[in-house]
């Protein structure tokens, strides 16, 4: 899969747009770039390299662009695996030290553009829309939001206001109870929920199983 995004990277650094002629291509480039980073693609790598050169010198014009950029700058200052679990910090405190000593200032400066344009563009019901035409919706808002977070954790200031206000559309607009879901099956959810989410307990266990395996074999 990650072969495949690489191969379709254009020469000027952008990927391709399907949607609408070229009028995605900022949302589409960062989610490739998103996409090479959680699958495992090195931040310095050129392609990384030159996907954001593209991507930081384009116009700021749709939510969906705009949040999904965030997260991927967001992913090229998160820690590895092999790091992140060598640190004894949150990993929201190992992205907010990572991003404060090793992004250059023109990462800054458009992350602070970037979450202007996202509050700026914030419904007055507190969703978000695409934002220059259509009805704010909860999908708008669910990557604002995201990205909002993101960036928070990129320590970069967001108004609580901007949080609250769509938080409260959503306990004012939810539903009592939903349509009957027949049971299906979701394997994670069989397993014990204690330890589950706990990387580092996981990594531990691992390695005192190794250690207990050599000791047998010795």
């Amino acid at each position: 899969g990650v072969a495949w995004v690489r191969s379709q990277q254009e020469p000027d650094g952008s990927f391709p747009c399907k949607w609408v002629g070229q009028g995605y291509k900022s949302g589409e480039t960062a989610l490739a770039l998103l996409t090479l980073l959680k699958g495992g693609v090195e931040p310095g790598d050129p392609a990384i390299d030159r996907g954001f050169d593209w991507l930081l010198a384009q116009p700021l014009q749709r939510t969906y662009e705009v949040s999904v950029a965030i997260l991927a700058l967001e992913a090229r200052y998160t820690p590895d695996d092999e790091a992140s679990l060598a640190s004894k910090d949150p990993l929201a405190t190992q992205i907010r030290q990572r991003f404060g000593k090793v992004a250059p200032p023109r990462d800054r400066d458009w992350l602070v553009r970037a979450v202007d344009f996202l509050v700026n563009h914030q419904d007055r019901t507190g969703l978000w829309k695409y934002p220059f035409y259509g009805d704010p919706d909860v999908s708008n808002a669910q990557f604002a939001v995201l990205a909002l977070k993101a960036a928070v954790r990129m320590s970069c200031k967001v108004p609580k206001e901007a949080f609250l206000r769509c938080a409260e559309w959503l306990l004012a607009n939810q539903e009592a109870s939903g349509q009957e879901v027949a049971q299906f099956e979701v394997p994670a959810a069989d397993q014990p929920i204690q330890g589950l989410h706990d990387r580092r307990a996981r990594e531990k266990e691992k390695k005192r199983q190794r250690e207990l395996e050599r000791a047998q074999a010795g």
